[in-house]
């Protein structure tokens, strides 16, 4: 009996706003199907260089679409594409390999993330200050698998880039300094739970060098409650912003102490690393 011929078949599409300038892109596969659209991993034709595709669901009368024209107004369309850079490192919650994660590691995911808090929620940025009239950001859906990891080629860091994915169910936080202060308070101590849930995830798979009483965790939620007990006097205070300018010092003096003094195994932190420990130097 004759067997059946599988034909081999390959999908491509195009923008349809750049059809002229670009060559496409083709389809590696898809990742998801989600409530705002499906997610797939594209290769461009133009510069063979791997993107993460999002299309999302049509829907002009969606509560959110006036939100959303007078948030572009706030982002160029350049630096808001369709097509998105495709992170190399996987999800936070898929790495590892059950390796469990060093202490070096863990102060520089808090200190990447705070950032990101902080930015959103109050327009802060380390080094320049805030910026003016900022209209703050909630994520709404921090948890471990939010959390990308991406190694930029060419750069001896062990240490990966942080980014926190899927701003499906991100909103605009309207007059939070004046008519819904007291909204706003409590819309950023939920975004800090979840962000405290997410590192409490990660904890399971900590090493035993994260037990100690400084550990980056511990100084996280005591800094929170100086953040709360400070915004009582000032209720403009940002807790994000807060947190992280005291919190990233601390951890960048910490990490040169860890990388100076400390054996890890660096298949967490360097793709490719081979199996046992190593320092930092090492690995570069």
């Amino acid at each position: 009996m004759a067997s059946k011929s599988h034909k081999s078949k390959a999908i491509v599409f195009y923008d349809e706003d750049d059809i002229l300038e670009s060559d496409g892109y083709l389809l590696v596969r898809v990742i998801n199907h989600g409530t705002q659209g499906q997610t797939s991993i594209v290769r461009s034709l133009n510069d063979g260089k791997i993107y993460i595709r999002k299309k999302l669901i049509k829907r002009a009368e969606h509560p959110k679409t006036q939100e959303l024209m007078i948030f572009c107004d706030r982002i160029s369309v350049t630096m808001a594409p369709r097509v998105l850079q495709h992170f190399n490192g996987q999800t936070f919650e898929c790495c590892g390999d059950g390796v469990a994660i060093p202490e070096a590691l863990f102060w520089h995911l808090e200190k990447e993330l705070l950032r990101i808090l902080a930015f959103i929620h109050s327009g802060w940025q380390e080094g320049l200050g805030t910026v003016p009239d900022w209209q703050p950001i909630t994520h709404a859906d921090i948890h471990a698998g939010q959390i990308f990891l991406q190694w930029p080629e060419g750069e001896d860091d062990p240490f990966p880039q942080f980014r926190l994915g899927d701003w499906g169910l991100a909103n605009l936080v309207r007059n939070h300094n004046t008519t819904l202060p007291g909204m706003w308070r409590r819309l950023q101590g939920l975004e800090l739970r979840f962000f405290l849930a997410a590192l409490l995830e990660l904890s399971f798979h900590k090493s035993q060098d994260v037990t100690q009483e400084d550990c980056p965790i511990w100084l996280f939620q005591r800094l929170w409650e100086e953040a709360e007990t400070a915004q009582q006097k000032q209720p403009e205070l940002s807790l994000a912003k807060y947190i992280a300018e005291k919190f990233i010092p601390i951890a960048d003096k910490k990490i040169q102490e860890l990388q100076k003094s400390h054996f890890h195994d660096l298949r967490w932190t360097k793709p490719g690393a081979p199996e046992g420990f190593m320092t930092f130097g090492d690995a570069s």
